[in-house]
């Protein structure tokens, strides 16, 4: 049974994550362009946005698996593949529906899918 709850908890960080997403994107266009760096090379302001959609996507992924890590034990291969699920469905999805949103939300879901694959590597090894 406990096999069970955690592969259920481990299907629904993976539906937070994703869920996340869009959310991660809003507050990354959102964010003002320091006044450092408006005045550098065009290239930095136009991928500021994208750049603090990873950063936000890298902490909010750390959190959720560094809890769920904490309080929730599992076969690090079962729980890692069961969190990448609805990332990866909701990409295809995403993919077929709606590609123009496709690359914005790339910059939440590589850093996530990044620390996924960091945290199996971490579990692995313990």
């Amino acid at each position: 049974m406990n096999k069970v709850v955690n592969g259920v908890f481990s299907l629904v960080i993976g539906v937070a994550l994703s869920a996340s997403f869009v959310w991660l994107v809003g507050v990354g266009a959102a964010s003002p362009v320091p006044e450092f760096l408006s005045g550098s090379e065009k290239i930095v302001v136009n991928y500021y946005s994208g750049i603090v959609t990873a950063l936000l996507a890298v902490v909010i992924s750390a959190v959720l698996l560094f809890v769920s890590r904490r309080f929730f034990s599992a076969p690090a291969g079962r729980q890692g593949a069961l969190a990448v699920v609805p990332v990866a469905l909701y990409l295809s999805y995403l993919a077929v529906e709606a590609p123009a949103t496709l690359p914005s939300i790339m910059y939440a879901a590589v850093p996530v899918v990044l620390i996924i694959a960091a945290f199996l590597v971490v579990r692995a090894e313990a």
